[in-house]
Order: structure tokens, then sequence, then C-alpha cells
């Protein structure tokens, strides 16, 4: 159940970023909300999860958008990763 809660966040958020990003934010730097969902996620379930998160979202986000395939993948996962070791650190009890 977990799993498909996280699955449908990162779709939801790939369907968010492609579509509406370019009409919401208008500023020069765009965020990415991929990332954010992937980071909730490893602080939320652990670095194993964080890790999974970030490799399937980061593949499918470069699957959408044309370029190397791998780059935004690895990054993901390293940052999923790293961000489910710092999450273990800490206690979340209620993220906002």
């Amino acid at each position: 159940m977990r799993s498909a809660a996280a699955f449908a966040a990162i779709l939801i958020a790939l369907a968010a970023q492609t579509t509406l990003a370019g009409y919401v934010f208008r500023s020069s730097t765009p965020i990415d909300l991929v990332l954010i969902v992937v980071v909730y996620v490893a602080t939320k379930s652990g670095p194993a999860t964080g890790l999974l998160a970030g490799t399937v979202a980061g593949l499918i986000q470069d699957a959408l958008a044309g370029g190397i395939l791998g780059i935004g993948g690895l990054a993901k996962t390293l940052v999923g990763f790293l961000s489910g070791v710092l999450g273990t650190q800490f206690i979340v009890t209620a993220p906002l």
C-alpha cells in the first residue's frame, strides 16, 4: 500500500511538472516537484525506499525529457538514499 501511494505521488508530481510548471512557476529557477516527492518519501520511509523512489522517478523523468537517460535517475537515486539516511537520524512525527 505504501509503495502504491509513493508511486502515485511520483506520477502526480511528474504530471504536474510536465504540464503545469510552465504556466504556474514563472520565476528564473524552476522547482523540481519530483525531487520534492522523492525527498518526502525517503524521509518518511527510509533509505531503501528513497533509493527505489529516486531511481524510478529519475528514470521516468529522463525518459520524458529526451536527454541522456540515467543522469537524472542517478542524481535522484543519490538524493533519495541520502535523504533516507538523514531521515533515520531524526524523529519525524508529523511533517507539515
